[in-house]
């Protein structure tokens, strides 16, 4: 994670008013939209890993309808987004992810992959449910 640290303290300065770093997640202010989102960051293995919560686990498992309609609107994201995969974690909730390469990962990517997916879930977060929740 050190390499990740010099990368987002690269960004830091740009992005001083919109981007709360913390050592683990980044809270993205969207203020035109007066939103936030929360993109978490972590090393596993080879690869960055970028994840987002979209939708929590006792929305998510309401119902076995609710489930499968969820399923279904992430499934067809997923066709129309190169960058953002739409899935359910371990704890049953909606979240975007992006995963890339340690190795490679350069301070332009880490800018567009926190920017891409904290639009792209607080997007899926509001049509969802309206709410300003993650």
């Amino acid at each position: 994670m050190e390499k990740m640290h010099k990368l987002m303290n690269q960004l830091s300065s740009k992005y001083s008013d919109s981007w709360i770093i913390r050592e683990r997640y980044v809270d993205v202010k969207l203020r035109r939209r007066k939103r936030h989102h929360r993109v978490y960051i972590r090393r596993e293995g080879k690869y960055y890993t970028f994840t987002s919560v979209i939708m929590g686990n006792s929305a998510v498992t309401k119902n076995t309808k609710t489930w499968n309609e969820l399923a279904l609107m992430a499934w067809d994201r997923n066709a129309n987004h190169e960058i953002v995969s739409f899935a359910f974690d371990k704890i049953n909730r909606l979240v975007g992810v992006i995963r890339h390469p340690a190795e490679h990962l350069d301070p332009e990517e880490l800018e567009l992959y926190i920017t891409v997916l904290t639009f792209e879930c607080d997007r899926f977060e509001f049509l969802l449910s309206g709410k300003d929740r993650f």
